[in-house]
């Protein structure tokens, strides 16, 4: 194969400008990826115990959850952690190449099947499952420079605001609010629910029930009496929203008229749901948001999506909150991608280089073929030779392919009009070869243009 080739060498030129060309036009098309799906997938439980601490949450909760994990296809293992802040995660490590959106609804129905066996608090929060990347695509910090607004209340504004939106953008994973949304807390008084004979039982239940919203149905629907010519829904309360209506809850009736409200044994505040995180950003309260990626998905399109959608909500925060991203691994995406192109051109650019040399310092051989010289100057010559002394016109060719530097102007594109003018009349010379029925002895060429040689 490389023999057919070398007796073809315009043959090989052109497939391998053909072959360049192509490469050229379709790297502006090719999938960028940092790198092969190396890591295994893993999917996320996440479930919340409101005021537990860590050895109920895992009694309660992780260790029937993990209890149903079984069964799973190309499961490897899964770990757990229990904090003191009610909050419970259990990952899933699957076997590399495992389908995630697969797994992730084989670790759903397993979920499913111990919910019935959890708290009511947490089948009221939530269990999630989703999908996990280990890597984290940016953080979006939200900060104010109104006194009024605190970093809980900041956090609030991503939780209400930014989060459900940023989640929504297709290649986003999860997103982790650091930090809490707003919440009406009860903080109690134990004397003086134990001078009232209550407990934080009774108090839960009076909560629960009287903070209800029901269905109270429709007057005069069918089946109704006759003449009924009027139907009329009926709208319940909805659920408590400001801190009198919780102050008002009956805890306890007496017989003599005397209610106990939760205002007498309670302090009743709006602020953050949890306070184990805060956000703090340059030395100043913020909300911070953390987003992952997808797997698989495509980092710097994602990254300019999120951007474009915060700006887009930015227009409804409230006056003096601005955002930012304080981390972004976007830009070091980008810059390794704009050292590779820099390195293949280079490397590129240096070949060029190199064969134009090459083909510089080329020097006649010493059997040579007489045949004369053409009108644009080039030398053929066809038929054998007797070696002896060059002519003017190979000394003068003699003289600067001697020379270590090229053409003045040499590089990529000066190489390519030498190495077209080469090919060129190197094709002419074989057309000719063939036609005046040249044999025993084949022929040189040379190209002053190009300052290389071809010998048959």
């Amino acid at each position: 194969m490389a023999k057919f080739f070398i007796d073809r060498p315009v043959f090989a030129w052109v497939i391998a400008v053909v072959i360049m060309l192509a490469g050229g036009i379709a790297a502006f098309s090719l999938p960028i990826e940092q790198y092969p799906t190396i890591a295994p997938p893993s999917v996320v439980i996440n479930a919340t115990y409101p005021g537990a601490d860590s050895e109920s949450l895992q009694n309660s909760v992780t260790q029937v959850i993990e209890q149903q994990l079984t069964g799973i296809d190309n499961l490897l293992y899964f770990s757990s952690t229990s904090s003191s802040a009610g909050q419970a995660t259990i990952k899933l490590t699957f076997a590399t190449g495992t389908n995630p959106d697969i797994a992730q609804v084989q670790v759903q129905n397993k979920v499913t099947l111990a919910q019935p066996l959890l708290p009511n608090p947490v089948i009221q929060q939530g269990v999630t499952v989703a999908k996990a990347s280990p890597d984290i695509l940016m953080f979006v910090a939200l900060q104010s420079d109104n006194p009024s607004i605190d970093g809980p209340r900041l956090s609030d504004i991503l939780a209400s605001q930014i989060q459900p939106a940023i989640g929504r953008v297709s290649g986003v994973g999860t997103t982790t609010l650091l930090g809490s949304e707003y919440a009406m807390r009860i903080w109690l008084d134990p004397d003086k629910l134990q001078a009232y004979g209550l407990s934080t039982t009774q108090v839960l239940n009076a909560v629960n029930s009287q903070n209800a919203q029901f269905a109270a149905g429709s007057l005069g629907s069918d089946p109704a009496v006759n003449g009924q010519v009027f139907t009329a829904t009926v709208s319940g309360d909805a659920l408590f929203s400001t801190r009198k209506q919780f102050e008002d809850i009956v805890l306890l009736a007496n017989n003599n008229g005397t209610v106990v409200r939760l205002g007498d044994v309670a302090r009743i505040t709006f602020g953050a749901q949890t306070y184990g995180e805060r956000s703090v950003f340059n030395g100043k309260p913020a909300g911070g948001l953390a987003i992952f990626l997808l797997p698989g998905a495509n980092a710097l399109s994602v990254a300019s999506a999120v951007k474009a959608q915060m700006a887009s909500l930015a227009r409804d925060l409230p006056t003096g909150v601005t955002w930012s991203v304080p981390y972004d691994t976007s830009p070091f995406i980008t810059a390794s991608i704009a050292d590779v192109v820099r390195t293949l051109a280079e490397a590129i650019g240096l070949g060029d280089d190199r064969f134009y040399a090459e083909c510089s310092r080329q020097r006649f051989p010493e059997d040579v073929f007489q045949h004369g010289v053409n009108d644009d100057g080039n030398a053929r010559r066809i038929g054998p030779e007797k070696r002896g002394s060059l002519d003017p016109v190979h000394s003068r060719h003699g003289e600067i392919q001697g020379n270590e530097v090229g053409m003045d102007g040499g590089g990529f594109f000066e190489s390519f009009r030498a190495v077209g003018s080469f090919a060129a009349n190197l094709v002419a010379m074989m057309l000719e070869k063939r036609a005046n029925g040249a044999a025993n002895g084949g022929f040189v060429f040379y190209d002053k243009n190009a300052l290389c040689h071809y010998r048959e």
